[in-house]
């Protein structure tokens, strides 16, 4: 996969009429399709167009090439797991170590009920630099920073941000090798408790000195 520039990662249009809407969601519905197939490799407009049964005009319409389409895919992607990063950290009626727990189990089940998924993270290298992705990534870093920081207040902010970005990219590539690896649901579970181990370690023992 070439790395395209970041203009070349920008939607052509975006739907306003009823129509185009529903147009655009036919394209991105067939390309999930497509990407969990044929991997990210693979993932042409032309088999977008052949699976939607629309013209490849059509798709270019609202995209200019494959990676703005991979990267709307990662959009939404991106959008599902802070809905999800929120439901769980947001839900104060728990402790905050059950939240955690909670969190990392479902973003490794997640991880493994769509095989669209993997190829998406397959084709993180085309949008790597992207504005989108560098937003998505500081939720996710700050989201656990503030979990951390009702953890262990002795400590401030800027000292536990390296700490919560630690773990968001553990649990983040875990979840990904994780997926690639195991054949059942009890050893996704096992890997997803044990790296919830890990971290709640660490924070005990944070807590300790």
């Amino acid at each position: 996969m070439e790395k395209p520039s970041i203009a070349d990662l920008l939607p052509r249009k975006n739907p306003v009429q009823l129509r185009s809407r529903e147009r655009y969601n036919r394209i991105l519905i067939a390309a999930r399709q497509v990407l969990a197939e044929n991997g990210a490799f693979h993932f042409t407009i032309d088999a977008v167009a052949d699976q939607a049964n629309i013209s490849t005009g059509s798709i270019y319409q609202y995209f200019p090439n494959s990676a703005a389409l991979t990267l709307a895919l990662q959009q939404q992607e991106w959008l599902r797991v802070n809905r999800t990063t929120e439901s769980f950290l947001g839900d104060e009626t728990l402790p905050a170590l059950v939240r955690l727990r909670g969190l990392i189990v479902t973003l490794f089940r997640d991880e493994s009920e769509l095989p669209y998924r993997l190829a998406l993270h397959d084709s993180e290298p085309l949008y790597r630099h992207s504005l989108h992705l560098i937003a998505f990534t500081a939720f996710q870093e700050d989201r656990m920073t503030r979990l951390l920081r009702s953890l262990l207040p002795k400590e401030n902010y800027a000292e536990l941000s390296p700490v919560g970005s630690a773990i968001w990219r553990a649990i983040d590539c875990s979840s990904v090798d994780v997926a690639k690896t195991s054949k059942s649901g009890l050893e996704i579970d096992r890997a997803a408790d044990a790296l919830s181990d890990v971290i709640e370690f660490h924070i005990h023992y944070r807590a300790s000195i």
